[in-house]
């Protein structure tokens, strides 16, 4: 993706799409620090190799849900990121180990 296309307003919309499927209850709406994860997200989803344990972080900060395969496929048509399906297991369970860290850290606090 281009710079001007990663810029144009229908990019911001696929990226507020792909947060409303990680945080269907809107959590999260209006944060930049959640719009700029996304657009790192949608960054490393473009990438030849992407990484699976920076995408599995990058879910994992941003989900407020249980992240699945079929989310992560979901995500990456919403982003115009092409992703192998067999890398979304995996991409999945480093998500969710995330995620449990995060809920466990704000418990304690």
């Amino acid at each position: 993706m281009s710079l001007a296309q990663q810029w144009s307003s229908a990019n911001f919309r696929r990226i507020k799409l792909g947060l409303r499927q990680l945080d269907p209850k809107q959590q999260l709406n209006g944060r930049m620090d959640s719009l700029m994860v996304m657009v790192a997200l949608q960054e490393e989803f473009g990438k030849k190799s992407p990484q699976p344990e920076l995408l599995g972080t990058y879910l994992g900060l941003m989900a407020q849900t249980l992240v699945t395969p079929e989310l992560i496929k979901q995500m990456a048509f919403e982003l115009c990121a092409v992703l192998p399906e067999s890398e979304m297991p995996e991409i999945a369970r480093i998500a969710n180990v995330q995620r449990e860290k995060l809920l466990v850290s704000a418990v304690v606090r």
